[in-house]
């Protein structure tokens, strides 16, 4: 039932190659209410108004049910309309898709771009005038996606290996722009607050970027420690290119980011970092390897910070910075954080964590975008950025 309203997709006539156009539209304007089936409004109107439906361009003819629709798209699709349940796709097709994915008002897309850019590690992402853009490893193969954003969402071009991706990749877009966060209530929770309140006010719809890769994040938290960002993106780069799989070079993105078992492998004495930082990274890696730190947003997250904690060189500005990104937690609170410090410090507040820690509560449950606004009243490429 997950994806059932998400990829019902209407396909016609198109160019004689493997490209699509996806766009999102309201679920009544392709099938009207009364046609939805039962068990699609079982799904219930918040999960219908947050997928919506996907339309798709291809080079098919006519569509006469949306099963034929789904198992073309290599999707899973509840019975709408009296169609039955088609089976996952198992042909592997490449596919380039562009598709518009909407987000909830207002969305500061220029600060999202902002913050991915200076962060940018080589062969993995890159940024430049015409947006951002990376690798994304996938359960059945690689791909790319290029992303542009204005004010009402992104604008996604997905280049996959195997089709059969197709809703995984957008999911994963999503998690990264944050694109289905209540900003409205945050912006008003954040701006009734005499601190934050004129920094919120001027840059409405601020978002928190999540990650495609929970493993990447942690990876580069943990390098990130005590270094500025251009440091901590070259010893990220130096790990993608001797640990990292190849992939066909697509806009120069050349490399998928290593895996657990990759890292795991490797000898800390000749990682590119200091000894303990290099068996911290390791243990890290085996850890997640061995399924005993699960990185993906269904996992508990107090009992996920718990086991990070658990490992040696982890502490809590790691493991929180993790939930921030990875796990998708809104109330995050990073009281030790150096740009948090000098953000507070440059508001005129009393540079201690204890007493920090207890302004912060005024901003629940929404602390991690409060920690966004903080860092955003630093200049975007200052190193004092400590985020990674």
């Amino acid at each position: 039932m997950r994806y059932v309203v998400e990829f019902i997709l209407k396909i016609k006539a198109g160019e004689a190659e493997t490209r699509a156009r996806l766009e999102v539209v309201d679920p009544a304007e392709l099938l009207g209410g009364d046609v939805l089936d039962k068990s699609v409004k079982r799904i219930g109107s918040r999960r219908v108004r947050r997928h919506r439906l996907v339309v798709m361009a291809s080079t098919y003819d006519v569509v006469t049910d949306s099963a034929r629709c789904c198992d073309a798209a290599g999707a899973t699709s509840s019975r709408l309309g009296g169609a039955s349940e088609p089976a996952r796709g198992t042909a592997s097709s490449p596919a380039t898709v562009t598709l518009r994915l909407p987000a909830r008002r207002p969305f500061d897309g220029h600060s999202l771009l902002g913050f991915l850019a200076p962060r940018a590690v080589a062969g993995i992402e890159l940024s430049d005038a015409d947006g951002y853009a990376r690798s994304l490893r996938l359960p059945h193969g690689h791909g790319t996606v290029r992303i542009t954003t204005d004010e009402d969402g992104v604008t996604c071009t997905l280049r996959l290996a195997d089709s059969r991706d197709l809703t995984q990749a957008i999911e994963r877009c999503r998690w990264l722009c944050d694109l289905d966060a209540d900003t409205a209530t945050v912006d008003t929770h954040l701006g009734a607050d005499d601190l934050l309140g004129p920094w919120v006010r001027d840059r409405p719809g601020l978002r928190v970027p999540g990650h495609v890769d929970g493993f990447e994040v942690a990876v580069r938290a943990v390098i990130g420690q005590q270094i500025s960002v251009p440091g901590a993106r070259t010893i990220a780069s130096r790990l993608v290119t001797t640990y990292g799989e190849p992939i066909a070079d697509s806009d120069g993105l050349t490399h998928l980011f290593p895996t657990a078992d990759a890292i795991a492998g490797a000898d800390p004495e000749q990682l590119p970092m200091p000894r303990a930082r290099g068996r911290a990274l390791v243990g890290l890696a085996v850890a997640v390897a061995e399924g005993r730190v699960a990185l993906d947003r269904t996992a508990p997250r107090a009992a996920v910070r718990e086991s990070l904690l658990a490992l040696p060189g982890i502490g809590p500005w790691t493991a929180d910075y993790i939930a921030l990104r990875a796990l998708g937690d809104p109330d995050v609170f990073l009281p030790t954080d150096l740009g948090v410090r000098q953000a507070l410090a440059r508001l005129g507040f009393v540079d201690d964590a204890k007493a920090i820690s207890a302004r912060s509560g005024a901003w629940r449950p929404w602390r991690s975008y409060a920690v966004m606004h903080l860092w955003m009243t630093l200049h975007a490429e200052t190193e004092s950025w400590q985020t990674r």
